[in-house]
């Protein structure tokens, strides 16, 4: 059980490290070699745990894109109406610049940089989940009468995580002071009311 713990624990402290090495460099300029010292353990230790560099990031993109998408099977099983749903998962995402930027700033490299998709080939499964998940989100409003049968699903989905990624860059980069920065509630009305075009019924 001791042990047990003991890994866990260093495994987790290495996760961080590496979330915070990414969060500052890309990957190409991460040093497992920093990583060891800012863990107080040699470089063969973090080895043990995950084989290699690509082991280490691969393991790590999976505990972000876990936690994510937990946010959205939680809104699967939530019973609130999509409009609800899409808002709070806006607003989870959105907040992580102020609440954890080291994460919000690995969660974009996971998402935009393409050099990660071709090292770490599980990101590819780890996104295309993603996007099963909302994509099932948008169906069950389809199922309540929320927006119409006749939506597309797929671009509705790519539209939404498009637009959630565009905002949550600009909470980590900044906002221009003459640039609008728009609620979660803002954003998802702005998909909705397109969606209302294929015969979305009014949320009350």
């Amino acid at each position: 059980m001791g042990r047990t713990m003991r890994d866990s624990n260093i495994r987790q402290k290495i996760l961080a490290a590496a979330m915070e090495a990414l969060a500052e460099k890309n990957y190409a300029g991460v040093s497992m070699n920093s990583i060891a010292e800012s863990c107080g353990i040699t470089k063969p230790t973090i080895y043990y745990y995950f084989k290699s560099k690509r082991g280490l990031f691969t393991a790590l993109a999976r505990m972000v894109w876990e936690d994510l998408k937990d946010i959205v099977r939680n809104e699967i099983s939530s019973g609130r109406t999509l409009r609800e749903s899409l808002c709070r998962i806006a607003e989870r995402f959105l907040e992580t610049p102020l609440t954890e930027p080291r994460r919000a700033k690995v969660h974009l490299a996971f998402a935009w940089d393409p050099n990660l998709r071709t090292l770490l080939p599980s990101l590819r499964d780890e996104m295309t989940e993603m996007h099963s998940l909302l994509t099932r989100l948008f169906e069950l409003g389809v199922e309540r009468g929320e927006i119409s049968p006749a939506t597309d699903m797929d671009l509705s989905c790519r539209i939404f995580a498009s637009v959630i990624h565009a905002y949550l860059a600009r909470g980590i980069y900044g906002f221009d002071s003459r640039e609008h920065k728009p609620s979660p509630g803002e954003i998802v009305d702005v998909l909705l009311q397109g969606l209302a075009g294929c015969g979305a019924k009014e949320e009350r």
